[in-house]
């Protein structure tokens, strides 16, 4: 059985020895976590060239920030990530690039190295990628129509400051993205550049425009 632990502070004073220098390898990048609640506070993960450095505090500059419950967090550590994402879009907070997020649950062993991150784990946690201050005025659905392995339908709708997806056909959206599956995945992990997918026919945008647009910058994509 994987090891228990019992608080945040135990988590972070066992992280260099539960990285996966095979994932790890390459990657450069500070992580931000800010832990609300008993037993939280503020630490800072920086992986450079295979090594793992934690300090508690305050990065300077980090790439990635996390922010949640300690209670939620350490449930998270101790749990399975996969089976636990339905609901981690409305109780965590990222901000920063989600290429490096995602490669940071591979690197702690969050999710094995061979997962696939699939577009309904994205949609579940897509409420964590909300930036409330650049939806201000908006109140509108989203349409995403992604084709091929892997795709199906979903719709986002924003309303009041706040972000609600179901899967499904929307009745009426503002705006409809449609792409295939895998090009979405590679878009959202920073594989594909959004103004060159669309450049290219990968993403179709249609309805508002204005709106469309506007999504990059409310899911920091």
């Amino acid at each position: 059985m994987a090891e228990q632990f019992t608080s945040c502070k135990q988590i972070f004073e066992a992280m260099p020895s539960r990285i996966n220098q095979n994932a790890a390898k390459g990657l450069n990048a500070v992580y931000q976590f800010d832990l609300s609640g008993e037993g939280g506070g503020k630490w800072n993960v920086k992986l450079a060239n295979g090594d793992c450095t934690v300090a508690e505090g305050q990065a300077e500059s980090a790439n990635v920030t996390f922010a949640m419950e300690a209670r939620d967090y350490v449930n998270l550590i101790n749990g399975d990530f996969m089976s636990q994402a339905p609901t981690l879009g409305n109780r965590m907070r990222i901000q920063g690039d989600m290429s490096l997020a995602i490669q940071m649950l591979t690197v702690f062993g969050l999710v094995p190295e061979n997962a696939t991150i699939t577009c309904k784990q994205i949609f579940d946690l897509m409420p964590s990628r909300f930036n409330k201050s650049m939806a201000e005025g908006i109140n509108a659905v989203y349409q995403f129509d992604l084709s091929g392995d892997g795709g199906g339908t979903w719709n986002v709708a924003i309303a009041n400051g706040e972000c609600i997806v179901r899967e499904g056909q929307a009745d009426s959206p503002g705006a409809t993205i449609s792409m295939l599956a895998q090009d979405y995945l590679d878009m959202v992990q920073g594989r594909l550049n959004a103004q060159a997918a669309f450049m290219s026919g990968k993403l179709r945008l249609s309805g508002d425009m204005n709106l469309a647009m506007r999504m990059q910058a409310i899911f920091q994509v």
